[in-house]
């Protein structure tokens, strides 16, 4: 797990990502086993980072959890409700993923999708013996992907170049954001020392 103040800043940064969208909250932690726990709510960030759910959730930032993800939303395809709020599952629970932007083709990847994130998720996870830029170069919209594989453990993530994203390091951790001034505004104040922010290449 992380310690506390890792753990602070997750959190503060979930409260203050809320300027990108309020319609909706999301959290996924990874173990070290490779377990996800997800939990979300069609709530602003300030009502769910003060939720008796978050504060479990925070405790095993801190005890259990090797990586954790969130996410604020601004709800533009799908309704305001906890089933369209991110992170998505795809329908075979092989792949978890957050997004920020808007894809136009999505239901060209499933046609039961209300959310086109989800429709992203669940296609990823069809064609998951393809390489991944295979799959994004059918997708056209903008994007900034972030993504966990259940069965290879690991975290991808991926952007156009309509939407930002920004990897900030520091001593202990790597934070990515789509809001590079307020990861590290928000490392800062709790001592954690930035030492560099690099943007993430697009298409890669």
């Amino acid at each position: 797990g992380f310690f506390s103040p890792e753990a602070d800043c997750f959190q503060q940064m979930l409260y203050g990502d809320a300027v990108r969208g309020w319609d909706a909250t999301g959290v996924v932690g990874i173990t070290k086993d490779g377990n996800a726990d997800i939990k979300k709510q069609a709530c602003a960030a300030s009502l769910f980072v003060t939720s008796t759910e978050f504060d479990a959730f925070k405790k095993k930032i801190i005890s259990s959890y090797h990586a954790v993800i969130g996410h604020n939303r601004k709800a533009t395809h799908g309704a305001k409700r906890n089933e369209d709020a991110h992170p998505f599952w795809d329908k075979n629970e092989k792949i978890i993923l957050v997004h920020n932007g808007m894809i136009s083709n999505y239901k060209d990847f499933c046609k039961n999708s209300t959310v086109d994130s989800a429709a992203v998720a669940n296609y990823l996870a069809e064609k998951i013996n393809l390489k991944h830029s295979e799959v994004l170069s059918e997708i056209n919209g903008a994007y900034a992907f972030i993504w966990y594989d259940v069965d290879k453990k690991k975290i991808f993530f991926c952007r156009n170049e309509s939407r930002p994203l920004f990897i900030v390091e520091t001593d202990n951790l790597f934070a990515l954001s789509s809001e590079a001034g307020l990861a590290q505004w928000i490392l800062n104040r709790n001592s954690q020392k930035v030492i560099a922010v690099k943007p993430v290449i697009d298409h890669t």
